[in-house]
């Protein structure tokens, strides 16, 4: 059983040594996924593929994943106590 409400897979797509900056956040696609999502297409698998990530969910851009986390938990335009509305260090 998965101990989560959602998952997000981390990706960064740039393939060029040169030009790669994996601090810069804006270069990486995110993938958020409710669990109930993904025991649907996959039960008790515990493995996920990119590809099959991609033909699951589009990714977003980091400035993204605070309202998509928050879709897919259902928290979207709700005061929830799980919703992180203070970031940690703020």
């Amino acid at each position: 059983m998965r101990s989560a409400d959602c998952y997000l897979f981390c990706v960064y797509p740039e393939v060029n040594r040169d030009r790669c900056n994996v601090l810069d956040v804006a270069a990486w696609d995110f993938y958020v996924l409710s669990c109930t999502e993904i025991n649907q297409q996959y039960e008790a698998q515990k493995t996920l593929s990119l590809a099959k990530l991609k033909k699951l969910v589009d990714p977003v851009r980091f400035s993204q994943l605070r309202e998509k986390v928050d879709r897919v938990l259902g928290l979207q335009g709700q005061n929830d106590e799980r919703r992180c509305t203070n970031p940690p260090g703020t």
